[in-house]
């Protein structure tokens, strides 16, 4: 089984780790309100005895490309900004 960021209501993966640090996502991106989400829809039915929910990105404005999360030079002032430019930026998603 996947690792998850800790401290999120939702099952967020570790995967979404540098995403979510900029709050940056893409189309298709999916996330479930359980771990069992994540599992096959075959190991899914046996293990979740439980109401969970999901949500996918449909559609996302054009963000800076991730690589800019690693510049040396004021990095830190770039990610925070981009963090705030994306988080007030409009996303489409389906529940």
């Amino acid at each position: 089984m996947q690792n998850f960021i800790e401290g999120f209501q939702w099952a967020i993966p570790e995967a979404f780790h540098d995403a979510l640090s900029i709050c940056s996502f893409n189309r298709g991106d999916v996330f479930y309100s359980h771990q069992w989400g994540y599992l096959s829809s075959e190991n899914l039915a046996r293990q979740s005895s439980q109401e969970f929910f999901s949500i996918q990105i449909i559609d996302a404005q054009s963000k800076s490309a991730p690589t800019e999360l690693h510049s040396d030079e004021g990095g830190g002032k770039k990610r925070l900004h981009r963090f705030h430019k994306n988080w007030n930026a409009p996303i489409v998603v389906a529940g």
